[in-house]
């Protein structure tokens, strides 16, 4: 947990220095992105407390509700032009972070 908290913190200052540098667009993918792989454990949470076998559910594996997420919004982003711009650093920025906590904390 210590290393989740100084992860975000950091991703934190590195938002806050970046200012401008950074469109606030791929920062908001890179909270959707932590915010369903929080939702993933929050999910392993409750089934556990329900007595659910939830051995499945880790670091690496809830990564990939993420990386479907953010593809996915992509591809939607490319079949609607009109009202959306699909761009890959969307999809790498909603991936990032998670894919980094996965594989780095074993938990």
């Amino acid at each position: 947990m210590k290393k989740i908290l100084t992860t975000a913190g950091l991703f934190l200052t590195i938002q806050l220095q970046a200012g401008n540098v950074v469109p606030s667009d791929k920062f908001s993918h890179v909270y959707a992105g932590l915010g369903i792989y929080a939702g993933c454990f929050l999910i392993k949470g409750v089934g556990e407390a329900l007595h659910f076998n939830m051995d499945y559910l880790n670091a690496k594996t809830c990564v990939i509700p993420v990386i479907a997420a953010g593809v996915g919004k992509e591809v939607y982003d490319s079949q609607h032009t009109q009202t959306h711009t699909p761009e890959i650093l969307d999809a790498v920025s909603t991936i990032a972070l998670p894919l980094a906590i996965g594989f780095s904390i074993d938990f």
